[in-house]
């Protein structure tokens, strides 16, 4: 069994499994997930499976290969909780404070899967709250897929969907990599309101970060309209493209890689009952800034005191399934 790299900017961190318990499964090994710092700036590593089995921990992401399930039924959802909440939302939602400014997770199908807004940003002066569970979303959907990934795991004082390139280290560091790693697509995941009047958007600026392969974004939401067709249908939700979130700004994610790495790249807008599966904390996130207008608080409370945990590990699968589908297409 092969095992992935995994390794951050601002000095890095691995993350860790241990104590087994019966949460995933691989080679009928399962193990829960224990977030762990053993490294300082400049790590880099692949760790032998066998090493890490003699000590009783198992690396988070294991190299699967392409179209792999290693998740039993919900127990994919209890492992984005668990990251989300030991993780993600420490410190109010700013991530922990030890933590690199972002992490990538190498993988072998090549296709990067984003999440810039899993904690905490600051955008024109003020702070701008997560995109709650985008961050085990990605890493989610990327094991799934076999696939790379990049989060951001704790605030740095910037927005990587704002900032220009030459100030942004999220995103020189996901432009290095996509040139390094000969990667094909980006998939850039961002989380908007249960009151949208979608379930997700794909944003191709109108086309043009899909220039390499025009007509590729309409696939994708044809994709997703299958997958999650039961969902929808339950939901009164639907998959659109090019709205109000398509990725327009010259700073955004999805642009700046398409630009300067001549590659396809989608923005992904998902809509709370499709990414978030539980409440734990409470029903909405209470971090430092408000997620959520007046108007749109009382739906989004009463959304998420009935979370649909299956529908959210469909949309894993299913952004999965884009990232296989855009290096055959």
């Amino acid at each position: 069994m092969e095992v992935r790299r995994e390794y951050g900017g601002s000095g890095s961190n691995l993350f860790r499994c241990a104590k087994p318990s019966g949460w995933l499964t691989h080679a009928e090994e399962r193990c829960s997930l224990k977030l762990e710092c053993i490294a300082g700036a400049g790590y880099n590593t692949s760790i032998a499976n066998a090493e890490l089995r003699d000590k009783g921990e198992y690396p988070l992401c294991l190299a699967l290969g392409k179209g792999s399930r290693f998740f039993d039924m919900g127990d994919l959802v209890e492992w984005m909780t668990d990251l989300e909440y030991e993780q993600f939302s420490a410190g109010e939602y700013r991530g922990l404070p030890d933590a690199p400014a972002f992490r990538i997770v190498e993988g072998d199908l090549p296709v990067v899967i984003s999440a810039p807004h899993a904690v905490s940003q600051l955008r024109e002066g003020k702070v701008k709250p997560s995109d709650d569970f985008t961050g085990p979303l990605a890493l989610a959907a990327a094991e799934i897929a076999g696939c790379h990934a990049i989060v951001a795991t704790r605030f740095d004082g910037g927005d990587p969907n704002w900032d220009p390139l030459n100030r942004c280290p999220y995103k020189q560091a996901l432009v290095d990599h996509v040139k390094r790693r000969g990667i094909v697509a980006v998939l850039d995941v961002h989380g908007v309101p249960a009151a949208s009047p979608f379930a997700i958007e794909i944003g191709s600026a109108d086309g043009v970060s899909v220039l390499a392969r025009p007509g590729v974004d309409e696939h994708v939401c044809s994709l997703l309209r299958d997958d999650l067709a039961p969902y929808l249908e339950k939901h009164q939700r639907e998959i659109i493209l090019n709205g109000a979130h398509a990725a327009r700004g010259r700073n955004t994610v999805t642009s700046t890689v398409s630009r300067e790495c001549g590659v396809v790249a989608l923005q992904l807008e998902v809509s709370t009952p499709f990414r978030v599966p539980c409440g734990r904390k409470g029903h909405t996130p209470a971090g430092e800034a408000v997620p959520f207008t007046d108007a749109q608080l009382p739906y989004e409370i009463a959304v998420r005191r009935k979370p649909d945990p299956a529908c959210v590990e469909a949309t894993a699968h299913a952004i999965a399934r884009i990232a296989r589908e855009l290096v055959v297409v």
